[in-house]
């Protein structure tokens, strides 16, 4: 075969492979986790790899990943929806690659809403999601239903012993809430990587025996001061310091992501549709 022809193979191999999306619910057992800095930063990591991600701001407020990204929209996903208009009301595109959604309200209300108005907005999200290769929730911390629908769940925690017993009495919620399945766990502000992995460890294997819930390290990121700064200019670490050891190691998290297992297809539409109907169920 000639390389010309190779290089149509190739080519026609890649657009007749189903669709990978991946979603992914990032949450934490306190609010001083740093969940939404993690999927601020995460999403960016993302659209660096030429990959189009929708981040569903559903914390909101001075914490939550829009707020952080300097993107956050006018309106919030509900208010959009209850007003009639098009859901890219609260949408705010940042660069080519990522769009940021606000939906604080939109999940906190989803089980208040008639049948009709779910359905309209489970539709909103989906269209807004029907082009991306990944659509990564930012939680409100505690929040289980995110967590049950999405392909994927990152925890994020401290290392010191009250985010540690946070975190244990959250993964017991979470495997009330829908069984066993793997959490990926991300130790933030490390200021001892041997500590955090004996730590870590610890948690996994109390977590296996007692909750039936196994647990996978998807990296550690280590104290840096300069993550306040980002934050109090709405700029990401790895925007505002690239080479500092917690911007790489968060880019490192998102290789970690993209190494896991994904479902073909391009599950957008039944992802907002699981979800709201998770957020009523859980009412």
């Amino acid at each position: 075969m000639t390389e010309a022809l190779a290089d149509q193979a190739a080519g026609l191999r890649r657009l007749l492979a189903p669709r990978v999306v991946r979603t992914l619910a990032v949450t934490g057992a306190a609010s001083a986790a740093g969940h939404s800095a993690v999927a601020a930063n995460l999403a960016l990591a993302l659209t660096a790899r030429d990959l189009k991600v929708l981040l569903v701001d559903a914390r909101g407020g001075p914490y939550g990943s829009a707020r952080m990204l300097d993107a956050e929209p006018a309106q919030d996903l509900l208010e959009v929806m209850l007003d009639g208009s098009a859901g890219g009301a609260a949408c705010v595109q940042r660069g080519d690659t990522l769009r940021v959604v606000r939906a604080q309200r939109t999940l906190a209300a989803a089980a208040r809403l008639s049948e009709g108005q779910a359905r309209r907005l489970a539709d909103a999200l989906a269209d807004l999601s029907a082009a991306a290769d990944a659509v990564i929730v930012d939680a409100a911390p505690l929040a289980v239903a995110p967590l049950a629908v999405a392909d994927h769940v990152v925890l994020v925690t401290g290392d010191d012993a009250e985010a540690v017993t946070a975190t244990y009495r959250f993964l017991k919620r979470m495997a009330a809430g829908f069984g066993p399945r793997r959490v990926c766990v991300v130790m933030n502000d490390v200021r001892s990587p041997a500590r955090a992995q004996k730590i870590f460890g610890n948690l996994a294997a109390t977590a296996a025996r007692f909750l039936n819930l196994p647990l996978e390290c998807m990296g550690q990121i280590p104290d840096d001061e300069r993550q306040q700064q980002a934050m109090s200019q709405r700029r990401p670490l790895i925007e505002l310091v690239p080479a500092s050891p917690a911007a790489a190691a968060l880019r490192r998290c998102a290789e970690a992501l993209l190494a896991l297992p994904a479902r073909p297809g391009a599950p957008a539409p039944a992802f907002a549709g699981r979800l709201l109907e998770a957020l009523r169920a859980a009412a």
